[in-house]
């Protein structure tokens, strides 16, 4: 039975990671049955899905991605929640976990085909779909013995050519020599054809064989992902097996359409469409296999080029997945999805969620804890949680205490555009609000706040310092007293106003 995987020990010279290891900031490396990851583009999010891409038996992904630079071997250690440790050491994994099933870029890359019959001698030939991974790799191999077919007669029509150039009645022997070389490239020329009818029929049986296992699964995800868009089964003479084509929109999608009446699949298929396929193709597999409650299950920016209905209906199928597989991983740069598949999760009852953010420090990666709530904020709510966190918890460093000595002003600066919109100019900070404040007369909308003024007086003394800083001066250290007591008076004040 799999088990969880547990916690990192430690990743050493994989890719953006330099040398990581826990305790992290705000999160002491634990998984849970649900971890949500956030992470920036190029932060090292993806180099993690590999690290778990590789401990699923891919041991070469690793070696590929030595930290430049760098003359240590990639290394990493992973404790699962039996508490087993696996370890990679430079090389190789000394175990794997088998049950690790991950969407990524190179899941899309290696399963989904789409291209054009080389053996048909039709310059309009019809967009065929080849999906899965066995069934990518014949097609590749197909394609490789018809290009080796044609560098065979290439290499016959100049050997004939030759041989045509010298006298009928003249030097025998390299006539004869000539003639050799001819008939050992037809010999190659026949096994090559024999090879690649074998690859066709292969092919064949596969394709037919995910046509009556999956497609028609995949058929009723793409009526959700991308409705617009039907894999339909055809047959062709000059092939030996049932191929399938793209069906855009109730039309057959052609691959280098000479005829303006005909639909061409590079202006036709998006990069949202393939990834929509792809999609519908790995929840397909999952759904077809049925034994997902030992899987681990791992997505990377599963909403990657979608529109904004289809990362709903994502959010609705990932929940339903990680109720019946053991462990999931869900990776997203985008922050609203993030959010949006959090909130799902809550609204459900989820009680085991791990948030993490995955950062470049501009020299390494490294793990953190998360909080969506709070960095899906916007400026001032985000500044008035730092401060409200302050006020009941108290800080830990001076850092944290000048940040919330920083958030005081915008705190401030903000709320009372909101109180008073319109009445101040965007170029009108909080010095020049109170001098109107202080100017405003009996009837005017500002003069309900002129009782206040000894408040916002203090709240804008205390507070410029970190705004308009004089590097010429020393910058005191921050009081903890005074502190606490300009963040009740802020707090006070904001509900006066």
């Amino acid at each position: 039975m799999t088990q969880m995987i547990h916690k990192i020990i430690e990743l050493q010279s994989i890719g953006s990671f330099k040398k990581c290891k826990p305790p992290y900031a705000n999160w002491d490396g634990v998984f849970s049955k649900v971890n949500l990851i956030f992470g920036q583009n190029r932060s090292g999010k993806t180099t993690f899905s590999m690290i778990l891409k590789s401990l699923s038996g891919s041991d070469k992904l690793l070696k590929k991605k030595k930290r430049f630079g760098s003359d240590e071997l990639p290394t990493a250690q992973i404790l699962d929640s039996d508490r087993q440790k696996y370890a990679f050491n430079g090389q190789a994994w000394d175990r794997h976990v088998d049950k690790i099933k991950i969407f990524d870029i190179h899941f899309i890359e290696d399963n989904l085909y789409t291209g054009y019959s080389q053996t048909t001698k039709n310059s309009e030939s019809l967009f065929e779909i080849i999906i899965g991974k066995p069934g990518v790799s014949e097609k590749l191999k197909l394609l490789e013995k018809l290009q080796q077919r044609r560098a065979n007669r290439r290499q016959r029509a100049g050997l004939r050519r030759l041989l045509s150039k010298l006298p009928k009645d003249g030097d025998q022997i390299a006539r004869a020599e000539i003639q050799s070389q001819i008939d050992e490239v037809d010999n190659k020329f026949r096994i090559l054809i024999g090879e690649s009818k074998a690859i066709d029929i292969r092919l064949g049986k596969y394709a037919q064989d995910v046509f009556a296992n999956q497609i028609e699964k995949i058929n009723e995800l793409l009526k959700v992902f991308a409705p617009n868009i039907l894999i339909r089964k055809i047959s062709k003479n000059q092939k030996n097996y049932v191929t399938f084509t793209l069906n855009v929109h109730g039309h057959d999608v052609y691959l280098r359409s000479t005829s303006d009446d005909k639909y061409d699949a590079k202006y036709v298929l998006s990069e949202g469409d393939r990834n929509a396929l792809a999609f519908a193709f790995f929840l397909a597999q999952l759904e077809i296999d049925g034994h997902t409650e030992d899987d681990i299950i791992v997505f990377d920016d599963p909403i990657s080029s979608f529109d904004y209905s289809r990362k709903l209906l994502t959010v609705n199928h990932l929940y339903r997945l990680s109720k019946r597989c053991k462990q999931i991983f869900v990776l997203s740069h985008d922050l609203h999805f993030y959010k949006s598949i959090y909130d799902k999760f809550v609204a459900s009852g989820e009680k085991h969620i791990q948030q993490i953010e995955i950062a470049n420090t501009g020299s390494e990666s490294t793990f953190s804890g998360f909080d969506c709530e709070i960095e899906s904020l916007s400026g001032i709510f985000k500044d008035l949680q730092v401060i409200n966190n302050y006020i009941k918890n108290g800080a830990a460093s001076d850092i944290e205490k000048r940040d919330v000595k920083r958030c005081i002003r915008p705190v401030l600066e903000g709320y009372i555009r909101i109180k008073f919109f319109g009445e101040f100019n965007k170029n009108e900070w909080l010095g020049d609000m109170i001098n109107k404040i202080r100017l405003s007369e009996p009837g005017s909308v500002l003069h309900s706040a002129k009782q206040h003024l000894h408040s916002l007086e203090d709240l804008n003394d205390y507070s410029k310092e970190l705004h308009h800083s004089d590097p010429s001066h020393y910058e005191n250290s921050i009081n903890t007293h005074e502190l606490s007591l300009m963040t009740a008076n802020l707090k006070s004040l904001l509900v006066k106003l």
